[in-house]
């Protein structure tokens, strides 16, 4: 049986249907359609070629009855015949798709209501609470001056205090890393303007979490880094590790049937805004327009 989890990271499958809790709004399915822009190019193909097939095979169907009543300037049987199954088939393969790709809208449209569902339900306070303060003791190094050759080290909580930056975390392989970091190049100026820091965090040893690389995707302005020294902290790289591994501690105690392994190969994202509350938690690639526009109304409140 298909289940709320009570969690904000709690897992969603394809396999669970969509309650009436679980309304898809018209903003929704403007997400997913700009998320797969070629799927209504798609249905066109498939409603034109089935319907093309359909006309054929009605024209062959009458022609084949006009030949077996003997009309005498009829095709012959078997090319009509053969007609009528090459347009049988068309229809077949349009209506299979067309289903096809409805089924995976769907499920794509479930996942996204799951996740933004999941992603506002709160932890209790004093988790909440405790993690948020052991994620703004950490320490980061931040570009300033718009050069990536000149960086800066301080916590979490100076960045939220004395700069106002809102930090979102985003923990995964490095396909799923990589793929979040090229998604916020789209936005990159809206992080500039929004005071928003993207800090990556690697569970594989294929990502530049040790040292900085020279890679393009983790030298913008709004990438934060995680320093292998500092002064605050003897060993900055186990403080996060030992913070990842209590959201993910956190995430597998409150999603039924979860294991670390699935967690870690999903991806988590943390959200904290620069007053230092965590406000959105997450599993899977970010959809940065969400996030942003949650964090633009504290920022604007101010």
């Amino acid at each position: 049986k298909c289940r709320s989890l009570p969690s904000p990271v709690a897992r969603s499958t394809g396999a669970c249907r969509m309650s009436s809790d679980d309304e898809v709004t018209a903003s929704d399915r403007l997400r997913e359609e700009a998320a797969n822009p070629f799927r209504l190019l798609r249905y066109f193909v498939y409603g034109s070629a089935g319907a093309s097939a359909a006309i054929g095979g009605f024209t062959s169907a009458t022609q084949l009855a006009a030949s077996a009543s003997g009309v005498s300037n009829a095709l012959p049987q078997d090319q009509l015949l053969q007609n009528i199954a090459i347009d049988g088939a068309v229809i077949l393969a349009s209506i299979g798709l067309w289903r096809w790709d409805s089924e995976q809208q769907k499920q794509a449209l479930q996942r996204m209501v799951a996740r933004d569902k999941r992603s506002k339900t709160k932890l209790d306070t004093s988790a909440q609470k405790s993690l948020a303060s052991e994620l703004q003791g950490l320490s980061l190094e931040v570009v300033v001056g718009g050069s990536e050759d000149a960086t800066r080290q301080a916590t979490v909580q100076e960045l939220n205090e004395g700069a106002k930056q809102h930090l979102v975390v985003v923990a995964g392989t490095t396909s799923m890393v990589r793929e979040s970091l090229i998604k916020a190049q789209i936005l990159g100026e809206r992080f500039a303007r929004q005071n928003v820091l993207v800090v990556p965090y690697y569970f594989d040893s294929n990502g530049p979490s040790k040292g900085f690389a020279k890679d393009t995707l983790i030298s913008k302005p709004y990438i934060a880094r995680i320093p292998e020294t500092s002064d605050v902290s003897a060993n900055p790289v186990e403080d996060w590790a030992s913070y990842i591994q209590r959201e993910l501690d956190t995430a597998v105690s409150q999603s039924p049937g979860a294991t670390t392994v699935d967690l870690k190969a999903e991806g988590i994202v943390v959200v904290l805004n620069r007053d230092g509350k965590i406000v959105r938690r997450g599993l899977g690639v970010p959809l940065w327009a969400t996030v942003i526009d949650d964090l633009a109304p504290a920022q604007a409140s101010k």
